[in-house]
């Protein structure tokens, strides 16, 4: 892979690439849970793939020339993600109780729902999303270890295909096997996650170095691969098969789909690396706080659902469910991040607690 494009760290020279990918995934996450049409469903059914590839790109942007010790690593890394959805599960749980208490009475969400939410194992349905970032952020150090340990880009990718057909190989083997308890939550709910949004976040490191001719390859051997599946499964089951059914876990079929579609994309936006203006800014803002956006999306989307429930109907404008709860969440999050920020600026409170409310309210 010669002639690298390799991303600017300076602030100067913001990579914007990589934000306006980032929103891209974010929005296509908010739009499924509009519940568009199917084949808008389909259309957009590369988003969960394109969020790991961009974690994994920016990634190996920051960790390329750094030495990450491990348990150090995790230490610093894990509270980040965990503390802000924790923080979000308490308003939103208790906001549940005092709306289901005073409107929809013996509705109110089980504490076998609640403990398995915060743990990410099941419970609310978004949150299975949180658990593989939590996943793949505990094995990034050791894909950066090995991508240095096999020394080429090539030779890594290839260690990346290796393990990935391992994993179907897993899944070929263990899928039908009775397994205890303990081994099924490993089995289902870590492996067969960690595993190929592990080789995907891989590839994702290795997006900031590929050049155009090189995108082009993995674009065209992606999307003969999803073209195949798609028309061997279609003839099997006898009518059109969408990658949806292949995502839990994610197999072949949803993620060659999802790679083609993160390399055209990628194409695209190419000459957009240094773009600046008011659009971009509103981009970067975006993807700098993808996962706060996600969280709120999540609180109204599900208090939409309830006035669903007693106004029948409503769900059928998925255009305006989209548009509305997008905004909507945006705007929270941006009013959260002010009052946080004005909250640490000019408070002693804030200014003895600013590395905890930085790290729950402004990531």
């Amino acid at each position: 892979m010669t002639q690298a494009i390799l991303v600017q760290s300076s602030k100067s020279q913001r990579d914007v690439r990589f934000d306006i990918l980032k929103a891209i995934g974010l929005f296509c996450i908010i739009l499924a849970h509009a519940e568009p049409p199917a084949y808008i469903a389909q259309l957009r059914n590369f988003d969960v793939p394109l969020m790991v590839l961009v974690s994994g790109a920016l990634f190996y942007c920051t960790a390329q020339n750094k030495t990450y010790l491990f348990f150090t690593y995790i230490q610093k890394r894990i509270p980040r993600l965990i503390l802000p959805v924790w923080c979000f599960l308490t308003i939103f749980f208790l906001s549940t109780f005092i709306v289901h208490s005073v409107w929809i009475e013996n509705t109110t969400p089980s504490l076998s729902t609640i403990l398995q939410t915060f743990l990410l194992v099941g419970g609310i349905k978004y949150f299975w999303i949180i658990r593989v970032f939590v996943l793949i952020a505990i094995a990034s150090p050791l894909l950066l270890k090995l991508y240095r340990a096999v020394e080429t880009p090539k030779r890594f990718l290839l260690t990346l295909l290796f393990i990935y057909l391992c994993y179907e190989a897993i899944l070929t083997v263990l899928g039908d096997v009775n397994i205890p308890i303990i081994g099924s939550l490993i089995h289902e709910k870590v492996l067969m996650y960690v595993i190929p949004y592990g080789c995907l976040f891989g590839l994702g490191m290795m997006l900031p170095q590929l050049n155009k001719r090189s995108t082009v390859a993995i674009l065209l051997v992606t999307f003969a691969l999803f073209s195949s599946l798609l028309i061997g499964y279609s003839l099997r089951n006898g009518e059109i098969v969408l990658t949806q059914a292949y995502k839990y876990p994610p197999r072949l079929f949803y993620l060659s789909y999802g790679i083609f579609a993160c390399m055209l994309l990628s194409l695209l936006i190419r000459k957009l690396k240094n773009a600046s203006g008011i659009l971009t800014n509103f981009v970067v803002f975006v993807s700098q706080s993808s996962l706060w956006i996600y969280l709120w999306h999540v609180f109204f989307l599900y208090y939409l659902d309830l006035a669903s429930y007693r106004l029948p109907g409503m769900d059928d404008y998925f255009v305006a469910t989209f548009l509305g709860i997008a905004f909507i969440s945006i705007l929270v999050t941006y009013g959260q991040k002010q009052l946080v920020s004005t909250l640490i600026q000019k408070t002693q409170f804030g200014q003895n607690y600013s590395e905890l409310l930085t790290t729950m309210f402004l990531r």
